[in-house]
């Protein structure tokens, strides 16, 4: 997992932290030392890089071991690759926001129709009014044709 040959992990802490990614081990060993302090389990995500540039992430979980003095002496605990599980993650947050886009766009679509169907519905209101009108002219001008 950490991209050491197999056997070949010199199972210490500087071997583990010269594979964790630099913008997250700032991050990884402070909630670390909260553990520690606060004499809990730890459980956290972060990237590691291999030697060839490939980078994974992976979840590690891990319980301190203290000596008498409560000073915390070593960590044991396992380390798993969640990458393809972080992949689908990010994938379905973009998907997400496509869907969401998607969605603004329908809804201002719909809102632009809306306003049209509206301007049209106004006009026949006013045509109405104006065939009504025109009848009514036509019938007084018909009568009155008749009545002269």
């Amino acid at each position: 997992i950490l991209g050491y040959d197999a056997g070949a992990f010199p199972a210490s802490y500087e071997a583990w932290r010269a594979r964790v990614h630099p913008e997250d081990i700032a991050r990884v060993e402070s909630t670390l030392r909260e553990a520690a302090d606060a004499r809990r389990d730890w459980r956290g995500a972060y990237r590691i890089v291999h030697p060839d540039g490939a980078v994974r992430w992976v979840e590690g979980r891990g319980r301190y071991v203290y000596d008498a003095d409560g000073t915390p002496v070593f960590m044991h605990g396992t380390i798993d690759d969640v990458t393809a599980q972080h992949e689908t993650e990010d994938a379905l947050r973009a998907r997400e926001a496509e869907l969401r886009a998607i969605n603004d766009s329908l809804e201002a679509r719909v809102r632009e129709r809306a306003a049209v169907a509206e301007e049209r519905a106004e006009q026949l209101r006013q045509l109405a009014l104006d065939i009504a009108a025109t009848e009514a002219r036509e019938r007084r001008r018909i009568a009155q044709l008749l009545h002269d």
